[in-house]
Parts: structure tokens; C-alpha cells; sequence
């Protein structure tokens, strides 16, 4: 981005307690990325050898940045340059210039949202052993559930499903919630095709 704009933003981070560090160059964020794990990325699409768009996606390709926040920025407020990066990755977009106040709100949002997802993944992965409702019985272990009329195999998915609901038992959950934490899905577009599966 621009000096000023990089200095600003980079100010305002750091006021609230960030550590902050700046890549000029495409080619210079995935050198650091290759070292370190930062907790949010701001991307700038208009990089001076690789594109933002091109980074994201580079980046996806890690198992450690598949749930890392990584909020687009651009000067281009049209809608084909949101969808460009919400497809190459990006989780959120915002529009040059923007207000700070908006800025902070959706850093600390997609941080808290990421911290909880963490939390509750970590928690569904740590279950075992068998759970009973009714007559039917769910082993986590040997990965089956029985019921009056026998024993079905399950899937590692569905047992990483199942997992999640019974870990988040009397909690609402939403379809976003169970795409990301339940199949590592990163976009934040609606998507019904969860009602299909559950």
C-alpha cells in the first residue's frame, strides 16, 4: 500500500496492542509467512510482483493459514473485485479509504471469531469413548453408533460432526459454524448446502 496509508494503519494496531509487521511485496509476505503465523493478515490486492489475490491463495494452500483472517484491502469498491478475493481466500473486504472506527470493528470481530473457533474445535477434538441417547449408542473410538436395529459404521467426518454438536450440546450453531469448524470451509458466504448433510 501507500506510505501513508501503511503508516496509519500500522499506528492504529499498534496503539491497540499489535504487533505489527509490513510486507512491501507479495513475494516478501510469503517469505515471512514461511517463518511465522501471524494471528490476521491485511492483504493489499495491488502488490508490486505478486497480487494480493495470488498471495491469499498461496497461502491457503497451508495447513497452518486455512483459518487465518485475511481481510482484502483495495481501493476498488465494486463487486467483481469483492468476489475475486473472497474466492482467492480472503475472509472479509474492505474498501479504500475506509473508516477506522470500521477497520478496528472487523479486525477485533474476525479475531474473536477465529479464537472462538479454536477454542471449540480444540474442545470437540479432545472427546472420546461413547455417548448414549435413548436406545442408540455413539462410540467416538471405534468410530460407530448402534441402535435397535444394529451397528453403522461412521465416516471420520461424521464422527467430526458429531464431535462438534456434542461438544456444543444446548448451544445454537450456526451453518457457518458448522462449515468452518465441521469441514474447514473459509468463506464467509451463506451457504444452505450444510441442510443436505445434517
Amino acid at each position: 500500500d501507500d506510505l501513508d496509508n501503511v503508516f496509519l494503519v500500522s499506528k492504529v494496531l499498534s496503539h491497540y496492542g499489535f504487533n505489527v509487521f509490513v510486507a512491501n511485496k507479495g513475494s516478501h509476505a510469503l517469505e515471512y509467512c514461511n517463518h511465522h503465523t501471524p494471528d490476521l493478515i491485511l492483504m493489499d490486492v495491488a502488490l508490486p510482483d505478486l497480487d494480493g489475490m495470488a498471495v491469499t491463495a498461496e497461502l491457503r494452500k497451508q495447513e497452518k493459514f486455512l483459518r487465518t483472517p485475511i481481510i482484502a484491502m483495495t481501493a476498488h469498491a465494486i463487486s467483481v473485485f469483492k468476489e475475486k478475493a473472497l474466492s482467492a481466500g480472503c475472509t472479509d473486504y474492505l474498501s479504500k479509504p475506509f473508516h477506522l472506527g470500521e477497520f478496528m470493528l472487523r479486525v477485533s470481530r474476525l479475531l474473536a471469531r477465529t479464537s472462538w473457533k479454536d477454542r471449540e474445535s480444540g474442545l470437540a477434538a479432545e472427546m472420546t469413548g461413547a455417548y448414549s441417547f435413548g436406545p442408540n449408542v455413539v462410540n467416538l473410538d471405534t468410530f460407530t453408533a448402534t441402535c435397535p436395529k444394529g451397528e453403522i459404521r461412521l465416516s471420520e467426518q461424521e464422527i467430526k460432526l458429531l464431535k462438534l454438536f456434542f461438544s456444543n450440546r444446548g448451544k445454537p450453531l450456526s451453518r457457518k459454524d458448522i462449515l468452518s469448524i465441521g469441514w474447514g470451509y473459509t468463506s464467509d458466504t451463506e451457504s444452505r448446502t450444510v441442510d443436505n448433510f445434517i
